[in-house]
């Protein structure tokens, strides 16, 4: 179920009053669907900071796919890999450098294959928590849900428009606050066990 915050800030965009914050309501159900839907869009129209986590692999016992030594099962709050390294251990640190090419490996449907003995990715997270969203990342998913739902529920060209401009504005404002340090640097990263890097 979506955020009950997201849920009600979209009822208020639609004029929309409501007994209480949950699906019960008739258009509950459709306001829920359709904000956990855009979400997924907007984690796919670009790699924002938040939704990004590391995660060294284990190796499956076996492999499905023949072309390759090793099969490695994605993490289960994986939306994307965008980028695969071969870790190694320093001074009791796993540490990482350069990512490793494209053809030293495959990816098919939750599984990544490979001849590489070991395997930590860099990926997309799909499970997003509201508590790590920005407020223009929360407002401009919110106007993209109504600019929809003004289409199906109000049937409002001209409101859908306007929610779509809002969209927008404050997708705008989300993406130029989304800093990503570090994000070009080529030297050697240390990677710990609770996800993040130093």
């Amino acid at each position: 179920m979506a955020d009950i915050q997201l849920i009600n800030r979209v009822y208020n965009l639609l004029g929309r009053n409501h007994q209480d914050s949950s699906v019960s309501d008739e258009w509950g159900q459709i306001i829920n669907d359709t904000i956990e839907a855009k979400l997924k869009i907007m984690l796919e129209s670009n790699t924002w900071s938040f939704a990004i986590k590391f995660k060294e692999l284990a190796q499956s016992t076996s492999t499905t796919n023949p072309a390759f030594k090793y099969q490695y099962p994605l993490p289960i709050d994986c939306f994307k890999v965008l980028e695969v390294y071969n870790p190694y251990t320093q001074d009791g640190i796993v540490s990482i450098s350069n990512p490793i090419e494209q053809y030293l490996y495959e990816i098919l449907g939750n599984d990544l294959f490979s001849d590489t003995d070991s395997i930590l990715v860099k990926y997309k997270v799909g499970d997003i928590s509201i508590s790590e969203l920005s407020q223009s990342f929360i407002d401009s998913l919110a106007y993209l849900a109504s600019s929809e739902l003004a289409m199906n529920l109000l049937e409002n060209a001209q409101l859908s428009q306007m929610f779509l401009f809002s969209y927008e504005k404050y997708k705008s404002i989300a993406r130029s606050n989304d800093i990503q340090n570090g994000k070009g640097r080529n030297f050697n990263s240390n990677f710990h066990n609770n996800g993040s890097l130093q």
